[in-house]
């Protein structure tokens, strides 16, 4: 179950750390190395910084796509979750838990996402100067 969700969550959260990398402008990373900063300096104070938003992004992708891949494995490999509990009412024909299952499902991801990813990637976007 954990090689699932860890599959699911690293390449998304690799791709977007690739393209926020990608994204930075080299004359930033060029005026440092003519600074005279170190390869670790350019690292730490520039590419960083500068790719977090897409990081940050990442990390709120990978997190949907890692709860959805959790409720999916419990449904096939578990003995407890809301995976398994809306799998076995599925096969007792109890509606009720199947809804009451989503339904804890879609509040407990969109409190995630509104109260916790959502303000930090606000944050991070304000803080790097891409908010526009």
């Amino acid at each position: 179950m954990l090689f699932v969700i860890g599959n699911t969550v690293f390449f998304i959260l690799f791709f977007n750390t690739l393209v926020g990398v990608r994204a930075v402008p080299s004359v930033y990373e060029q005026a440092v190395t003519t600074l005279g900063a170190s390869r670790w300096r350019t690292l730490v104070d520039v590419l960083v910084p500068g790719s977090l938003p897409s990081i940050i992004t990442g990390v709120r992708l990978g997190l949907g796509f890692g709860w959805r891949a959790l409720i999916a494995a419990e449904m096939v490999a578990a003995t407890q979750g809301l995976g398994y509990m809306i799998f076995s009412a599925a096969n007792d024909l109890r509606t009720d838990v199947i809804l009451a299952g989503i339904l804890v499902i879609g509040v407990l991801a969109f409190a995630l996402d509104a109260l916790v990813l959502a303000p930090v990637e606000r944050a991070t976007i304000m803080r790097w100067g891409i908010y526009q």
